[in-house]
């Protein structure tokens, strides 16, 4: 049984969930392109864009000092972290299909490792 989540287009970002593993193709960031099985992962973290108040507020004081107009909000960008026995994947989900990419964290975090 596989099941295939295209969650991207451009710059192409594919997860293949096969029977005993899962694989990532990630044009976006190579390094992550691979096979994994599952019992080598750990946790999966499904991370949504948020705003950094904490940075937003820093700029917003700087700029009174400096008057450099560079103040504004700042987001944390979406991302899926999937870590494994012997490394950690940071999968950026920019402009990604975040529905489905929720449907992959779920199933990562519910395949039973074999």
């Amino acid at each position: 049984m596989t099941e295939t989540f295209e969650l991207r287009a451009k710059p192409y970002l594919k997860i293949n969930l096969n029977e005993k593993a899962f694989e990532i193709v990630d044009a976006a960031e190579p390094t992550n392109n691979g096979s994994y099985l599952y019992q080598q992962v750990n946790s999966v973290v499904l991370n949504s864009e948020k705003t950094n108040w904490w940075f937003s507020a820093l700029t917003v004081l700087i700029d009174l000092f400096t008057s450099s107009g560079n103040s504004g909000k700042y987001k944390d960008k979406a991302n899926l972290y999937i870590a494994l026995e012997n490394r950690q994947l940071k999968i950026w989900l920019y402009k990604a299909d975040f529905e489905k990419a929720k449907k992959v964290a779920y199933k990562l975090q519910n395949t039973k490792k074999s």
